[in-house]
């Protein structure tokens, strides 16, 4: 006699849908913890670090990563100001959760788009989270510009 099928063990269980808010958080969530794992390798010189994160293509990486997150996630945005929260989300996340860092932040940097240096920074970010996320890099190219940086000066 198959028990198995009797009692239903060894079923697949069903996993009850995520919501979009859901998931668009996973996302979100996973490139913020992504980014602060790249980041530990950059944070030993505090002051180095802080000045580090307000250049612009530091700022546009950082917005490009989580650009590419929200893309991924699939879940259509519905204006600019639901892709600037969704910004910010990942910015307080990366930023141990305090919206009075992150909120500021995240508003001057998208206030750079236009600057070269900035869109270096968020192209090179996004294509970098896409191609983590397709398994081709380990996404460690903010961490590498900013150890070149501080090699030169």
């Amino acid at each position: 006699m198959d028990f198995s099928k009797m009692f239903g063990l060894f079923k697949k269980k069903q996993q009850p849908a995520m919501s979009p808010g859901a998931v668009l958080g996973r996302f979100i969530s996973g490139a913020a913890d992504t980014l602060s794992v790249q980041l530990a390798f950059c944070s030993l010189d505090a002051s180095r670090y802080q000045t580090f994160l307000h250049e612009k293509f530091a700022r546009g990486y950082l917005t490009g990563f989580f650009d590419a997150a929200i893309q991924l996630s699939g879940i259509p945005i519905m204006d600019g100001e639901d892709y600037a929260q969704l910004i910010a989300a990942g910015h307080v996340r990366l930023m141990g959760g305090s919206r009075a860092k992150a909120v500021p932040f995240t508003v001057e940097s998208l206030d750079l788009q236009g600057d070269p240096d900035f869109d270096l920074g968020r192209q090179h970010g996004g294509r970098e989270y896409f191609d983590f996320m397709g398994e081709k890099v380990n996404p460690m190219g903010l961490a590498r510009v900013y150890h070149a940086s501080q090699a030169e000066g």
